[in-house]
């Protein structure tokens, strides 16, 4: 969510390079939605959270799994987007000096929140699934 990494421009060739995928599988991962280019002045790019993706679903499928599996995961972050939006939208559009900065800040706080509650349940569905002592 920093601002800086949203300067940071890859054209689909660089992605590729950057996140050891072939164009065919970034533009696979396009289609199913996990990344998204950003259209400025009519030139596709990928900002510094599509090299993020494209890395971490270059792991997965090194595992064996295929872009359309990781729409799980989109959906997912976009089921949860939702419900940090209803949190921090007010706080954004609150007309008070520094509205947007505290609602960054929680929305970076809630993330985290999330992050951490995600891993734990998913250890949890794990163990159980898994039989892990």
């Amino acid at each position: 969510m920093a601002g800086s990494q949203a300067e940071i421009a890859f054209s689909i060739t660089e992605l590729a390079e950057a996140a050891n995928l072939e164009v065919t599988d970034l533009r696979e991962l396009q289609r199913f939605g996990i990344i998204e280019a950003i259209n400025d002045e009519q030139v596709p790019h990928f900002d510094a959270d599509a090299l993020m993706v494209a890395r971490a679903a270059a792991a997965f499928m090194s595992h064996g799994l295929e872009p359309r599996h990781l729409k799980a995961w989109r959906v997912a972050a976009e089921r949860e987007a939702g419900v940090l939006e209803q949190l921090t939208l007010p706080v954004a559009k609150q007309n008070s000096a520094g509205a947007s900065r505290r609602a960054l800040e929680l929305a970076n706080d809630l993330v985290s929140m999330g992050s951490d509650l995600r891993y734990a349940m998913l250890r949890r569905a794990l163990r159980k699934s898994l039989k892990f002592d």
